[in-house]
């Protein structure tokens, strides 16, 4: 027993030990290029340009908006029935990509696409495919070598740029001519659309709940948030850190050739078990109207970004009585937490994020130690309690009017690094529907309480997670703290 006791001590200390090494030498590495040491403060200019009427309209215009994500496996599959409308063009932007089987569904649908004659243009994150898997590499070659299709990566990670080594680009946009448009916080795999067949084959990870914005626009000679989010991504697409995949060689291309006729029973099978939904569904009957859809995104071209969504986002929050947000997790420097109390005093704040039992990334665990600064900003911190989902939507509600919905954690990197785009839907309707499923979220809470525990009630039972674990990660958390804009 001594002998263990002996062991789990020095392999805690050699696992604290090799944390700080790595996150110290990260840290030198990223010295070298001039890095972002301290995010930039907000400048007047944006101070002065803030107007709450932007986001709001007078009269129904003409783009309509539907909820996603109820039901996870009906994102796919309005991403399939859209591609199977498209006409001219398709966009694609994305942060990460699963090697999962609804994916080759997806990309066998973009595939299809592109034989149409339709041009696609396909956007991934460099760092998330380089480091998390990414996208099966026959199917980037049947990709890439399509004549239709233009496959761009954004800041793949380089040793001879380590000053941008911080930079994702970590928007979600999938826009289908100048009419239809998903936009919020949905990755491509299983672990977003298919929560049963990602359980089954990678029990550790618990499934994401998430929410988007489909915007159907009924008149394309009036312009609006779709053209607003194509021309963003156009930028995207021209931007310094983004390169265009070479056509591979023959040899690839063939090989991409027979994934798909791999992929063609797992599509069929997809196809012919929605095939009542595809091709039959009425985007105008099943949307609601909006009076206004305005796109916030961060800024492009500048490794100092200005918070540009998170700014106006508080803004519009101090101009409300009572504001929802659905996070991930909050990580905050303390002049954002600092701000967020100001605004706090005057309007209710009501945080749904997950709890550490969740998950353990991290965030989660910088998340972890630092709650209790959260909680003293003033706002009600509501922790998600599930052996087998989280919290991944990225949304706010203020008052029964607007709604944000978009990419954006509440988080150091998303505010100030990160490419991130949300919507502010001006929409009672959508206001409506988005609230009841944030009540969802609370009602499978527990309230965080200015004594850093749980408000413990009736009928959700909190998740306990064991001594051992909890010291990790508190040290863990502690550790990376330091390194808020690394992680």
């Amino acid at each position: 027993m001594r002998k263990k006791s002996v062991v789990g001590w020095f392999l805690i200390s050699l696992a604290i030990f090799m944390n700080i090494v790595i996150f110290t030498g990260v840290g030198l590495f990223v010295a070298g290029g001039h890095p972002y040491w301290r995010p930039i403060r907000i400048c007047d200019e944006m101070r002065r340009s803030f107007n709450m009427d932007r986001f709001l309209g007078e009269e129904y215009g003409t783009e309509r908006v539907m909820l996603l994500g109820e039901v996870p496996a009906m994102a796919l599959v309005h991403r399939l029935d859209l591609l199977e409308r498209a006409q001219c063009t398709v966009y694609i932007t994305t942060y990460l990509v699963q090697r999962t089987p609804t994916t080759n569904v997806f990309f066998e649908a973009v595939l299809r696409a592109a034989d149409r004659g339709v041009t696609v243009n396909f956007l991934i994150d460099g760092l998330s495919n380089s480091s998390y898997g990414g996208i099966d590499p026959r199917i980037r070659d049947a990709m890439v070598g399509h004549p239709n299709i233009s496959y761009f990566e954004f800041n793949p990670i380089s040793i001879f740029r380590p000053r941008d080594l911080n930079i994702t680009m970590h928007d979600k946009i999938f826009i289908v001519d100048e009419t239809y448009m998903i936009l919020g916080g949905m990755n491509i795999g299983d672990q977003y659309w298919d929560f049963e067949n990602f359980q089954r084959s990678q029990s550790r990870h618990t499934n994401n709940i998430d929410s988007e914005a489909l915007v159907f626009n009924t008149d394309t000679t009036v312009p609006g948030s779709i053209v607003e989010a194509r021309y963003y991504v156009h930028h995207l697409i021209a931007h310094r850190m983004t390169r265009q995949r070479n056509v591979p060689s023959p040899a690839r291309i063939a090989r991409g050739m027979v994934r798909r006729v791999e992929l063609l029973p797992d599509y069929n099978n997809f196809v012919h078990r929605w095939d009542s939904v595809l091709g039959n569904f009425c985007y105008y009957e099943n949307t609601v109207p909006t009076k206004n859809i305005t796109l916030l995104s961060n800024p492009l071209g500048t490794r100092h970004s200005q918070p540009v969504i998170a700014y106006n986002l508080l803004r519009i929050a101090e101009n409300s009585d009572r504001v929802y947000i659905a996070t991930p997790y909050v990580v905050l420097l303390n002049r954002d937490r600092a701000a967020l109390a100001r605004v706090a005093q005057n309007t209710d704040i009501i945080i749904a994020t997950n709890a550490i039992s969740n998950t353990i990334s991290r965030r989660m665990t910088v998340h972890y130690v630092e709650r209790r600064r959260t909680v003293a900003t003033g706002v009600q911190f509501y922790e998600f309690q599930s052996r087998t989902c989280k919290i991944h939507s990225k949304h706010m509600i203020f008052d029964d009017r607007l709604s944000a919905i978009g990419s954006l954690n509440m988080e150091v990197n998303s505010f100030y690094f990160d490419t991130e785009t949300m919507l502010v839907i001006d929409s009672v309707e959508f206001n409506r529907k988005l609230t009841e499923k944030t009540h969802g979220y609370l009602n499978q809470s527990l309230r965080v309480g200015t004594n850093n525990r749980y408000i413990q009630c009736e009928n959700v039972q909190e998740i306990p997670i064991s001594g051992w674990r909890h010291f990790w990660i508190r040290v863990r958390g502690f550790i990376m703290s330091g390194f808020k804009w690394l992680i």
